[in-house]
């Protein structure tokens, strides 16, 4: 039909109704009843073998089911992929359903849309039970032979993909949920769900791994050094607390508890996510998310009392004042996530293990999946929050400026009031103006800009610590000189 039909052919919507079509002959073929373990049909533009999941079979290793996937022709001997079918999706289904398709592809022009670059053979893994197949508690594992070595890595890389069909008439390429490892065999392949598979060429990273591991070994240690001053900041606000202290005692620690919930979900992440328990990995990766938008969303309010401080001064007395900037500190967040939830059936949509690939090395965490909802949250929802809060930093500073003039009218040989300055940077760290570098990570400018993100940002709870130090002095300082 392809042959005949080859103008025709090029038309996307052409090709999804053939891919349609062809799923709809796989499904058929595994309903087909058969003698023996397994049988392959060789068509001619696909081989499907279909295979009776035995678990007590020999080739079964660590709850893993190895099927090669079907030869099309000698030319192929070489270069067909293998599978490892995770054995515990049969494990509470009938005997006579637990059936399973590997399909080897002879082409994948019908899967090609763009500028998709597919450096290998293109397979299709089903199950007679459909529905287990699209949130797989273990993964599914296949290995793609590559031989071709001539690929320049700082140009191109290899990458694991799937083809998405729940995408209607936009259905496309991606990588959600799968992972990629390079190795000198092939490229291995390891996925949460049943699809299309194959490996595709796409440009390489912008950073390469001996940077990642550096901003790694950044980030664990500034995260480990903010979640212990944090855990100090707030302990010692809750059993040393001063009942003279102000309002901005309670909001300082208000922000270092969140950072604490942001930094300890992160350095318990990658850990966790080895463990591919996916109801833990999905709490951690609901976790840190909701720590990082209570954390914005702290800066903000540290924004707005700062302004009622300095700006403001009077006429800002309200009511249970504390306890309302809580329920905004902490509810606001959880409600812009259960309002999330809105949008998919469940959690684990949004949720899960995602994969990081730099050059022949893998890491994984606990994180947001979907790349719609992690920028079209949390970068919406971050620049709302810079914009206010760097208004306020900018209203605040000219207001310090202006008293320090005073301060220093008849005072010679003093022309940096260093306090002020000190102030000032204080300031930008309590309000998250740090994380505004994260817009400057393009460019040339992308390899400084992101060392800097992750050391200021990784210690901003130690930061905030110092600061609260600098303030509680003041106060204590201010509290004698007022009693003597």
């Amino acid at each position: 039909m392809k042959n005949m039909c080859s103008n025709l052919f090029d038309r996307a919507e052409v090709k999804r109704a053939y891919i349609g079509t062809e799923r709809a002959l796989i499904r058929l073929l595994l309903e087909t009843p058969y003698e023996g373990e397994e049988i392959v049909y060789n068509l001619t533009d696909i081989a499907v073998k279909v295979t009776k999941a035995n678990l007590s079979r020999p080739n079964l290793t660590e709850g893993y089911m190895n099927i090669d996937a079907p030869l099309l022709s000698y030319e192929h001997l070489n270069c067909t992929p293998q599978t490892w079918i995770p054995t515990k999706i049969f494990q509470s289904t009938s005997e006579e359903k637990r059936k399973v398709a590997v399909v080897a592809y002879n082409t994948s022009k019908q899967f090609l849309f763009g500028t998709e670059s597919p450096w290998t053979m293109l397979i299709r893994v089903e199950l007679l039970e459909e529905e287990r197949a699209a949130k797989l508690e273990e993964p599914l594992r296949m290995r793609f032979p590559v031989f071709n070595t001539s690929i320049d890595p700082e140009v191109h890389a290899f990458e694991c993909q799937f083809y998405d069909e729940s995408g209607g008439e936009h259905s496309t390429w991606g990588k959600r949920g799968c992972s990629t490892t390079v190795d000198e065999g092939g490229v291995l392949c390891a996925c949460d769900h049943m699809t299309p598979f194959a490996v595709l060429l796409v440009p390489a990273e912008s950073i390469d791994w001996r940077t990642w591991q550096i901003l790694s070994v950044i980030s664990y240690v500034g995260s480990g050094l903010s979640a212990f001053f944090s855990a100090v900041s707030v302990l010692t606000y809750v059993f040393i607390r001063n009942p003279s202290q102000d309002h901005s005692a309670s909001i300082h620690v208000s922000l270092s508890g969140a950072l604490l919930l942001l930094n300890g979900s992160f350095l318990l992440n990658e850990s966790l996510a080895r463990t591919n328990i996916m109801p833990l990995c999905l709490f951690v990766g609901l976790l840190m998310h909701y720590g990082l938008l209570c954390s914005f969303t702290w800066m903000a309010i540290e924004a707005l009392h700062l302004y009622l401080l300095i700006v403001r001064v009077f006429n800002t007395y309200v009511r249970s004042y504390v306890a309302k900037l809580s329920v905004i500190g902490w509810g606001v967040p959880a409600l812009v996530i259960g309002i999330s939830f809105g949008f998919k059936s469940h959690p684990n949509e949004l949720y899960g293990l995602k994969s990081i690939t730099l050059g022949n090395s893998t890491s994984s965490l606990c994180w947001i999946t979907e790349e719609w909802y992690f920028y079209g949250l949390n970068i919406t929802y971050f620049a709302l929050i810079f914009l206010f809060n760097n208004g306020i930093l900018l209203t605040v500073t000219v207001r310090i400026c202006q008293m320090s003039r005073i301060g220093l009218k008849g005072k010679r040989g003093r022309t940096v009031p260093w306090k002020q300055v000190c102030t000032v940077l204080g300031l930008t760290c309590l309000l998250g103006t740090t994380w505004g570098l994260a817009f400057l990570s393009y460019g040339p400018l992308s390899i400084p800009m992101q060392y800097l993100f992750c050391i200021f940002n990784s210690l901003q709870g130690f930061f905030i610590f110092l600061w609260i130090c600098r303030t509680s002095r003041k106060a204590q300082r201010e509290a004698a000189s007022k009693s003597s």
